[in-house]
């Protein structure tokens, strides 16, 4: 309780006393590993909290629960609040979509597939998007570097829509899927 205590009142030192104590005497719990992933993630120390993940996957790389929100974690690190200017990459877009490819691979009806394929999807999604103001800044007429994006723009939310697509047995997903497949048309004819 008190980890729970401390990490909500964002006390530094408490909290990691109290996650000590309670690693030290419940080693195969991974509810204080959780603790410790989202102030982590609450912090932004992105290199630990990835670090604390593959831990935490290494002790059970069987979990796609705890490996789904790694890709989320790593999506916002990506695209989040101050994601777009990290100057190292601890993770890239291509080791994202391995990923999460991966994990849609293996499953595929259940709730956890589909928010992979919505992650994926939107990944797609702000590729484009980071494409398209790409080519702004470039300021450039040029047909063939003009085409060259656009191609490339519209091959990325038609992959998106490939995954949107597929999600249709969880009824809350496919409205959001849904809305920006329909997004996705909306920004394929306006190119």
């Amino acid at each position: 309780w008190l980890v729970y205590y401390y990490k909500e009142r964002k006390e530094a030192a408490p909290f990691t006393k109290y996650l000590a104590l309670a690693k030290e005497q419940f080693p195969l719990s991974a509810y204080f590993d959780l603790a410790e992933i989202d102030w982590l993630r609450e912090k932004r120390e992105y290199a630990l909290l990835f670090a604390k993940y593959k831990q935490l996957l290494q002790a059970d790389p069987a979990s796609n629960s705890y490996r789904l929100s790694y890709y989320r974690d790593q999506f916002m690190y990506l695209w989040g609040p101050g994601g777009s200017s990290q100057p190292n990459k601890l993770v890239t877009v291509k080791m994202l979509i391995n990923g999460l490819q991966q994990l849609v691979a293996g499953n595929n009806e259940n709730g956890l597939a589909m928010n992979a394929r919505l992650l994926l999807a939107k990944v797609y999604i702000n590729q484009a998007q980071d494409l398209s103001k790409e080519l702004l800044m470039r300021s450039t007429t040029d047909p063939k570097v003009t085409g060259s994006y656009k191609k490339r723009y519209r091959d990325l939310l038609l992959l998106s829509n490939r995954y949107l697509k597929q999600i249709t047995t969880v009824k809350t997903m496919q409205l959001q899927a849904t809305g920006r497949e329909a997004a996705n048309l909306v920004a394929l004819k306006a190119k």
